[in-house]
């Protein structure tokens, strides 16, 4: 029986829309051509592509804060963060608690 069984913790409760994108594209990253996360989901072309949109709508943001600016900042956030969250339940899922596997994620 293990003794020790490893949790992660997303860290996104009070996160920036930058810093969000930031954790996302790391997490890709290092799981893109990983053994142990060969059938990753979501996919990790799909947080790719949000992360992208998330990225054009912060530029766009950043050009010209407008209340639709903001809103689709906002609604491409929302996206990126829950696709982060699943992409971080899989990989609690798929290390079953082994933090060097966590780690590599």
């Amino acid at each position: 029986m293990k003794k020790v069984y490893y949790i992660i913790k997303p860290g996104v409760d009070r996160i920036t829309p930058y810093a969000l994108l930031v954790k996302s594209r790391n997490a890709v990253t290092k799981m893109t051509g990983n053994p142990d996360f060969a059938n990753a989901v979501p996919k990790l072309t799909d947080v790719t592509t949000a992360n992208d949109t998330l990225e054009a709508a912060i530029a766009a943001y950043g050009l010209n804060p407008g209340p639709r600016e903001r809103s689709e900042r906002q609604q491409a956030f929302d996206v990126v963060k829950g696709l982060y969250l699943d992409l971080c339940g899989f990989v609690q899922a798929a290390s079953n608690g082994d933090l060097a596997i966590m780690q590599s994620a």
